[in-house]
């Protein structure tokens, strides 16, 4: 595992304050970086891909992360550029429930996908007008998840360091076409009686 070796943990702290984590999934490696509250982003260590011990190394660098931030916490994971697909649209400045509709409108409209298969990150309008909308499939994004929790790491948001500077100070974000929640059945009389009778 290539660490920041030659230095005392205690400096490493000190100087990182890690208070965000993030895994970087590429092709060739997995890579944990932190930042500080009011700092970039720093590169701790990385997990190469082909390493023929790769769950060990692994476990070294899942060490790294509870050691920086003090315990076990969501990790943010970062998307490789070559599974995110960019587009230019016009989204009315609205809530950010109503321009997330907007985005999964125009990937019905105006791709080849469906919004049910795509996961979104919808990026402040820029001086013209324009917003960037970052798309990855719905299946990249619950593979990114599922990876990063079978190595025992809690998975936070899933977002990219690709494109970013579209999005200001914020941070791309991708979520999912969710359908709204059914309202609940009210309780019937009877059942109220048997749930109280129990």
């Amino acid at each position: 595992m290539e660490a920041l070796f030659g230095r005392s943990r205690t400096k490493l702290r000190t100087k990182f304050d890690a208070v965000e984590l993030a895994l970087d999934l590429t092709a060739e490696a997995i890579i944990l970086h932190g930042r500080a509250a009011h700092g970039g982003w720093k590169k701790f260590a990385s997990a190469p891909i082909d390493d023929p011990e790769l769950p060990i190394v692994i476990g070294l660098l899942r060490n790294e992360a509870e050691a920086y931030a003090g315990g076990r916490r969501p990790v943010r994971l970062w998307l490789p550029g070559e599974q995110v697909l960019k587009h230019r649209t016009r989204i009315v400045d609205e809530p950010p429930a109503a321009r997330l509709r907007a985005a999964f409108d125009y990937v019905d409209h105006e791709t080849a996908y469906r919004p049910e298969d795509v996961a979104v990150a919808v990026a402040p309008a820029n001086r013209n007008g324009e917003t960037t909308l970052l798309i990855t499939f719905a299946e990249t994004w619950r593979e990114a998840r599922d990876y990063a929790a079978r190595w025992g790491f809690i998975p936070g948001e899933i977002s990219t360091r690709h494109h970013a500077g579209d999005f200001g100070t914020v941070c791309p974000v991708f979520q999912l076409n969710l359908p709204p929640p059914e309202p609940s059945a009210p309780m019937s009389r009877s059942r109220l009686a048997v749930v109280a009778l129990a």
